[in-house]
């Protein structure tokens, strides 16, 4: 990689150097043995000394004229995957690299995502323009599962996950959180476990209403109850009373119920459940 890296760059400075009055085509026939490492780049397996590279770099063959912003992007392909190789020397698979398909580079910036080489899977996901949701989602579905499953995880490594990932639009950003809760409310059951750390993921939350279905899903029903209140969603309180109902929280009940007489006299005689 340091050697393509350096034919690379010889070649970019040639181009560039006669790129003044010429055009891309010109540069090319007049940068002689530049364009020809360009090529023998592109098309040999030297790069990682793999035949199935013979595709060329990037996402498909060679294009028939190679200009200049063709070699500067195969440089930044080159230097990122140079700094994966550094980054990861034995923890991603040898079919499985920048150079390749859409669904290779995924993998990269996925398993650089759960390793915790967030600043560099962001480079990653941003030239290569791959999809920062899915690739979020999936490696969030990894990390927590992971660690929920473990006898020695911690809630804190998915805290530090979620501080740390590329930040998403609020709609894709509340789902991916809940998702979270869900996975290890869900894994730490299996388990029989305690899965009440999930409670320290929902301050993450932005909606109020994704909050609320989150402590919900926590067991707090206290604090569902006040955002409902807040909210005044009459459906929603009563969705909590019924939650309340069945683990037999009385005290919340009465609080509940008062609320009802008040807000909406005849809910809370259960004529509405």
């Amino acid at each position: 990689l340091q050697n393509a890296y350096a034919h690379l760059s010889v070649a970019h400075k040639q181009l560039t150097g006669r790129r003044k009055g010429l055009s891309d085509k010109q540069e090319l026939g007049s940068s002689g043995d530049a364009a020809s490492d360009v090529t023998s780049l592109a098309v040999s397996s030297d790069v990682h000394g793999d035949s199935h590279h013979s595709e060329g770099l990037g996402s498909g063959a060679l294009p028939s004229e190679v200009n200049e912003s063709h070699i500067r992007r195969t440089l930044q392909i080159v230097r990122l995957q140079i700094f994966v190789c550094e980054a990861m020397p034995t923890d991603i698979p040898l079919d499985c690299d920048l150079f390749g398909s859409l669904a290779s580079q995924c993998e990269v910036a996925e398993r650089l995502l759960v390793a915790g080489h967030f600043d560099l899977a962001q480079r990653v996901m941003d030239l290569l323009d791959l999809p920062h949701i899915e690739l979020c989602v999936r490696a969030s579905n990894q990390i927590t599962t992971a660690e929920a499953r473990s006898s020695t995880g911690s809630i804190a490594q998915v805290m530090h996950f979620l501080e740390s990932i590329p930040k998403l639009g609020p709609v894709e950003w509340d789902s991916l959180v809940s998702n979270v809760i869900n996975i290890w409310i869900l894994e730490k059951n299996d388990l029989g476990a305690d899965p009440s750390a999930a409670g320290k993921l929902i301050r993450y939350i932005h909606d109020d209403r994704c909050q609320m279905d989150a402590h919900v899903l926590t067991g707090n029903l206290q604090a569902a109850f006040q955002i409902a209140q807040r909210s005044g969603d009459l459906q929603d309180i009563l969705h909590i009373r019924r939650w309340a109902t069945r683990l037999g929280e009385q005290e919340l009940l009465k609080h509940i119920n008062a609320f009802l007489a008040y807000t909406a006299p005849g809910a809370e005689k259960g004529d509405r459940i």
